[in-house]
């Protein structure tokens, strides 16, 4: 399954040089599945400074993030 970002630009700030950038937020994801159906799942919607518009963009992956897996509700909580 191939999953892309769905990004925003909901604004914009200067950099402390005065350079205006883009604010952006991603508002959910665009899924590929193995078998070429297309899914999308919206976690939020903006309400500031957005157009409607969106763009979809592979992820980045994170030099030096680890997954943590949560526990199990059934065999690793101590209650």
């Amino acid at each position: 399954m191939k999953i892309q970002n769905i990004v925003a630009t909901v604004g914009t700030y200067k950099t402390k040089d005065g350079t205006e950038k883009k604010e952006y937020l991603t508002i959910g994801k665009f899924m590929t599945k193995d078998d070429g159906t297309q899914s999308v799942k919206i976690d939020c919607i903006p309400t500031w400074a957005w157009t409607g518009w969106a763009n979809i963009y592979d992820q980045k992956k994170k030099e030096g993030v680890t997954s943590v897996q949560a526990p199990s509700i059934d065999t690793d909580l101590p209650f």
